[in-house]
């Protein structure tokens, strides 16, 4: 079998086990999703609801007027499984199977094109190439092993930075046009990802527009800026009549960071975070050893080919270092160039040596993948002085980390029984108004949900039909002081709602389902014949 049918046929034995690995978690986990992958995949099925049922009115309504802070590619990708596989929870992650292929893809072919000798010569049939392998490392990690079975964007953005990146190596020093216009089409995909794309070309893109400009290349430089009018003219498509809900969600963004008790601007914790999280809750400690290693390496034998991706992960952890709402998921994406550093020594080691060398590492690998999608245990190291641990191998750290769990949270029946405007005051992972609206759309769409976790008040609990509140406060997770004051309300106002159906939940709470007392008496009345 030729060298470069092995390196596919790798990758595609890799993408089946991952990808089966994770159907197989979706399907036995039975825990609500948490706030921001409910609001995905109820934004998807707002897209799909109009298309299954042939509303294009309703459809385009939603596209360019409903509010939407997130750019739409994993929507309208997810809405577009749901319409042929239907609603379902595996269905709602499914996008980010087509996503791990193109990573896989994209650092694959990223590697080819940084080791071109290893890819041309007969030597590396012996054994696997840095491309392949980085492209292991870089879905194989801890952080990218537990978003592939969560409906988050970051995965699928973390898919589209590398792709884009892959093309713009392709284009070299944009002489040829068809490779800008390729490009540009696919940064304006990357864009509709999720807003923060640019985040990542910061630097790249100045470094590469101040090259051209240094050597007076005028044809590089129409091409670089018509690559980029292209990506601007795709995703202004979106953004334009969505500025305000955008500019909004940073701004809720920078209002988290206060709430949050994140570190003091411009001090040692804020602006070593992200480095902090890189080689603790991202990649965790091995990995970490080995991209220092490369590092090393790289910097000293390849720096001439290698500095597109110091630019890559320079760019995206500094550009998001000097936001003040910090979260480990933001620089995601830049694990691909930190894979890609990490075995950038690999074509140095005697031919003889580099199969074993590269299975030991790919077999790491998928301990990796599955230590995160599958813990066993957790093992905490001392806390570093930046504030986060350094774990070795390690799960449930990040609340997502865990092994499929049973717990029934009776979301399903909860809004099933429910009509009209369903005020919810638990704000906790598991049962939140995020996912009470998801369930809602699927099982029950003329329900609609009231935030009451946001802000309370008489008045607006009075308007809500229903309310769904927990009981025995006092030795619950995560209380709010929201829900504090909606379950005094209730107690102390027996006359305004009463309780219609108790649902146990786990870890000995129960949820309690109350009905506004006037619609309860109405339906109590017999009505009387005509």
């Amino acid at each position: 079998m030729p060298a470069i049918r092995r390196e596919h046929v790798f990758l595609g034995i890799a993408f089946l086990v991952l990808t089966i690995s994770t159907v197989v978690w979706t399907l036995t986990n039975r825990t609500p999703p948490s706030w921001d992958p409910a609001d995905h995949m109820r934004t998807a099925y707002d897209f799909y609801r109009p298309l299954s049922l042939g509303r294009f009115e309703e459809f385009f309504g939603e596209l360019f007027h409903a509010s939407h802070p997130y750019g739409p590619l994993y929507h309208w990708a997810t809405a577009g499984i749901f319409l042929v596989a239907g609603v379902s929870r595996s269905t709602g992650i499914a996008a980010n199977f087509a996503a791990l292929a193109i990573l896989l893809i994209s650092v694959n072919w990223i590697g080819d094109m940084l080791h071109p000798s290893l890819a041309e010569t007969r030597a590396s049939a012996v054994a696997l190439r840095p491309g392949a392998l980085a492209a292991m490392l870089a879905v194989c990690y801890h952080f990218p092993a537990w978003l592939l079975h969560e409906a988050f964007l970051d995965y699928l953005l973390m898919a589209m930075v590398a792709l884009t990146f892959a093309l713009l190596m392709r284009a070299g020093e944009f002489h040829v046009r068809f490779d800008a216009i390729l490009l540009g089409v696919v940064a304006g995909l990357g864009m509709l990802a999720k807003q923060t794309f640019p985040f990542f070309f910061i630097l790249p893109g100045i470094v590469l527009w101040c090259r051209a400009w240094t050597r007076r290349d005028r044809q590089a430089l129409a091409n670089l800026a018509l690559s980029a009018a292209i990506a601007t003219l795709i995703a202004s498509v979106w953004y334009i009549p969505h500025l305000n809900d955008v500019i909004g969600i940073y701004r809720v963004n920078a209002l988290n960071a206060t709430v949050e008790n994140e570190a003091p601007a411009f001090g040692f914790r804020f602006l070593a975070y992200y480095w902090a999280v890189l080689g603790g809750l991202q990649i965790q400690l091995v990995n970490s050893i080995l991209f220092v290693f490369g590092l090393v390496y790289s910097i000293r034998h390849r720096l001439r080919q290698d500095w597109m991706l110091y630019l890559w992960i320079l760019s995206g952890i500094l550009s998001f270092t000097l936001l003040a709402n910090k979260d480990a998921r933001y620089t995601v994406p830049v694990l691909p160039a930190v894979a890609l550093i990490s075995v950038s020594w690999l074509g140095k080691v005697r031919v003889n040596h580099r199969m074993p060398v590269a299975a030991l590492i790919a077999a790491w690998a998928f301990v990796s993948f599955f230590n995160a999608q599958w813990p066993s245990s957790k093992v905490d190291f001392r806390r570093s002085a930046l504030g986060v641990p350094l774990y070795f191998l390690s799960g449930n750290v990040y609340r997502f980390d865990h092994r499929p769990l049973s717990e029934d949270w009776s979301i399903p029946e909860i809004v099933q029984k429910a009509s009209g405007r369903l005020g919810v005051a638990p704000n906790i992972w598991q049962l939140n108004p995020s996912n009470v609206e998801l369930h809602a759309r699927i099982y029950a769409p003329k329900v609609s949900v009231v935030w009451l976790s946001e802000e309370f008040s008489g008045e607006k609990l009075n308007q809500c039909d229903y309310v769904l509140a927990r009981t025995h406060l006092e030795n619950a997770e995560r209380v709010e002081v929201t829900e504090r004051k909606v379950a005094m309300y209730l107690s102390e106002h027996p006359d305004r709602f009463v309780p219609v159906a108790t649902y146990p939940l786990p870890h000995s709470q129960e949820a309690v389902l109350y009905k506004r007392e006037s619609l309860a008496r109405r339906e109590r009345v017999p009505r009387s014949g005509g």
